[in-house]
């Protein structure tokens, strides 16, 4: 029964259709252009989703694990100052007072430590903080007068550490703030409610302009005066570092760094406290728990000469090849110690608009309600912060307990794990920040771990940096069997968009391919019957040998490199594009590549014959047409060939990548067609097309010739001998 069965499934394996991968692939992609043309998934904009691959429909309903990013994702990344800590006060900006649960759904605050952000939105306060918040950072210009005040001191350090370009519109006189920290933008406007506005940045030289304020009985004083403050060193923020620095000199030349970053790594560089610490972390504490991005304030006065002799050291270390990064961060380090603490600011970002409908719809389809269908956050923020957010989205429930591990060495882990897991339900949310993180991804821990984490409902990942996000999601991905959802955790998209990677192999190259292999011949049938040596080749394997596979993978290198690097350079230069556009590259790289295909399948094409040259034709036809209407379709390519084409840099660097791609392999052609000794083939085509080895009336002689003892075919010794 067996043997029979088994013959009837050889039998019967012709019912299985052989193009059933390219089927199933060509259903996949669209697919996947539903979902780009669904006008139900299209934002108030009209900008709909994007599918990047044609394997996201089926891997979507398989998803149990969910992974998501904060600030952009969770939030609108549109960030405003809203509150500060500073001389044992609260000073906020007032809007109108709004209760915390009616607005639960639509307009909540988040924050964000690796992204920052610049719109107004509606602050809220707790009825405790309503009770001592009755200051407005409008007071500020009261300080501003005195120097020293550490009002004024702060006020300053927002206004100068930081990035950010100003852009003044020449009609208005408006001036615009752009950075690529969105929440530097947040920090100087809130300095301007203070009274410290930003004028502009003119090489090395800030300029701010101070607004004073003070009463004379019923009268209201204001003075105005610009500052103008020298940038010596900018020592930029980096997720690992999680601060950045700045060195100043003031008109007075009085040399002072402004240090701004996470609580959790300023605090223990102070040594000096303009504000209380324990007043300030309170503050701080509270800003956290109503889901603020937290950020301190320090600063620290340089002597001219420790700053020269640190400068020189500084300058020598970037000089060196083998340990710049080092000697470098030791001497950032040794600036940045002995701060003074100045105070603490505290930056809101709304919610997007259905996020915690959305959590709760992920809910109800399954996903987080057992132990093995889960959502994790990963964000940079402050625990507190965290847990807040985690609540106002819906990730964190009111009835679910919270978990916190905060173990700061291996064996105080192991036992925080092993009782947490002892205790674990499934209704639990888990929270850890980084620090508590790295010690967890030890070897020793990462099964426990992992294993706690599988039995909670939620996990918060707080306080990490980027690479630490990496590693969470390669721990559970490589730790259980299923399909993980990683929301703008990463950002990263294939070079090409699908529908070329698909149609590359089956449409565009597939014809030439196909033709040529069917109907190509080295020689004309006479001179294969008249010299049967020829058959030799193949037992001698002369035409799939290791040289030959060698010398094809070495040329396919080369064609890929300067396929991909003669766009890519365009785009760089400004050639295509405009110097920017990522996708203008990848289509223009991509024609390269079928037209050089193309090129390459002339060149070894001997047995030209009409059918042949319509064929080749048709494929270069059929490759233009579908690549102009793919060209008006809705997508990441949508415009792209239209606009690439109309450029002179895309017909240079075309022109360019061609004669590259073609002239090794042309030059060895003729090389081989003109001096080979070793291949009968090439002789051959030499007797019959240059007449360069043999003259005419030798050949009738060949032709006339007993083959057994007149020959211009090598022997086998001859090939082996040559290959």
């Amino acid at each position: 029964l067996v043997l029979i069965f088994l013959s009837f499934v050889v039998l019967m394996n012709t019912l299985i259709p052989i193009s059933l991968v390219v089927t199933v692939e060509i259903v996949k992609t669209i697919h996947a252009k539903f979902i780009t043309w669904d006008d139900q998934m299209r934002n108030s904009d009209g900008a709909g989703a994007l599918a990047n691959t044609t394997s996201l429909t089926d891997e979507l309903g398989q998803v149990k694990y969910i992974f998501t990013d904060k600030t952009g994702t969770l939030t609108q990344n549109q960030m405003a100052f809203r509150k500060c800590s500073v001389g044992g006060s609260v000073y906020s900006v007032h809007t109108a007072p709004q209760k915390r649960n009616a607005l639960a759904l639509t307009g909540v605050s988040i924050s964000s430590l690796d992204t920052f952000a610049t719109h107004p939105a509606t602050t809220f306060h707790s009825e405790e903080l309503e009770v001592t918040e009755r200051r407005d950072v409008s007071c500020f210009r009261r300080s501003l007068s005195k120097s020293e005040a550490v009002e004024r001191r702060l006020a300053v350090a927002m206004a100068l550490c930081h990035t950010v370009v100003c852009e003044h519109d020449p009609e208005t006189g408006a001036v615009a703030y752009n950075s690529d920290s969105p929440d530097e933008c947040a920090l100087v406007r809130g300095a301007e409610l203070m009274g410290v506005k930003l004028l502009e940045r003119r090489g090395q030289r800030v300029y701010l302009s101070l607004t004073e304020e003070d009463r004379e009985g019923s009268h209201l004083k204001t003075v105005t005066y610009t500052l103008v403050f020298e940038i010596l060193r900018v020592l930029h923020f980096s997720s690992d570092r999680k601060r950045m620095s700045m060195i100043v000199r003031d008109e007075d030349g009085h040399l002072k760094v402004l240090c701004k970053g996470a609580d959790s790594v300023i605090l223990d560089r102070c040594d000096r406290f303009l504000s209380d610490q324990s007043e300030t972390m309170n503050h701080v504490t509270l800003f956290a728990e109503e889901g603020f991005r937290i950020l301190l304030f320090a600063e620290r006065s340089l002597e001219l000469s420790y700053f020269e002799a640190w400068e020189e050291r500084y300058d020598e270390a970037e000089l060196d090849m083998h340990a710049k990064d080092a000697k470098t961060e030791e001497l950032v380090d040794e600036l940045e110690r002995k701060l003074t603490l100045i105070g603490a600011s505290a930056v809101e970002d709304k919610l997007q608009v259905g996020v915690p409908e959305t959590i709760s719809l992920f809910q109800k389809a399954g996903i987080k309600v057992a132990a093995s269908n889960q959502i994790w956050v990963l964000t940079g923020d402050k625990l507190e912060t965290s847990l807040q957010m985690g609540k106002l989205c819906r990730v964190v429930t009111p009835g679910m307990q919270e978990v916190i591990i905060s173990g700061s060495n291996r064996d105080e882990m192991t036992r925080q794990l092993e009782k947490a897991f002892e205790d674990a339900n499934e209704n639990q949310a888990l929270a850890i920040d980084g620090d508590a993180l790295a010690v967890a991804l030890r070897p020793c821990n990462r099964d426990k771990f992992l294993q706690l984490a599988l039995r909670s409902a939620t996990v918060l990942v707080c306080r990490t940096s980027p690479i630490q996000k990496a590693l969470v999601v390669e721990l559970v991905k490589s730790g259980v069997p299923y399909v993980t959802l990683a929301v703008y955790v990463f950002d990263c998209c294939t070079v090409f968009c699908d529908l070329y990677i698909t149609a590359y192999n089956v449409l565009f190259t597939a014809l030439p391919v196909i033709v040529r292999a069917v109907m190509e011949t080295d020689l004309l049938e006479a001179f294969a019957v008249q010299f049967p040596e020829l058959y030799r080749l193949g037992p001698a394997d002369a035409c799939f040998s290791c040289r030959t596979m060698t010398a094809s993978v070495l040329l396919a290198i080369f064609h890929a490199i300067v396929a991909i690097a003669v766009p890519l350079e365009m785009v760089h230069h400004g050639g295509i594009g405009g110097g920017s556009d990522f996708w203008s590259g990848s289509v223009a790289s991509f024609c390269y590549i079928v037209l050089i295909v193309h090129l390459h399948i002339f060149y070894e094409t001997w047995n030209w014959t009409t059918a042949v040259g319509v064929t080749y034709a048709a494929s270069l036809v059929v490759f233009l047409l579908v690549i102009s209407a793919y060209d008006r379709m809705v997508g990441n390519v949508e415009g792209v060939w239209s606009s690439v084409v109309g450029t002179s840099g895309f017909w240079l660097g075309l022109f360019l990548a061609s004669v590259a791609c073609m002239l090794p392999g042309v030059a060895y052609k003729c090389y081989e067609e003109n001096f080979e000794i070793a291949n009968p083939v090439h002789i051959l085509r030499r007797v019959r097309l240059h007449n360069k080895v043999l003259d005419a009336s030798r050949v009738d002689a060949i032709a006339s010739a007993d083959m057994s003892t007149t020959s211009i075919v090598p022997q086998p010794q001859q090939i082996d001998r040559h290959n």
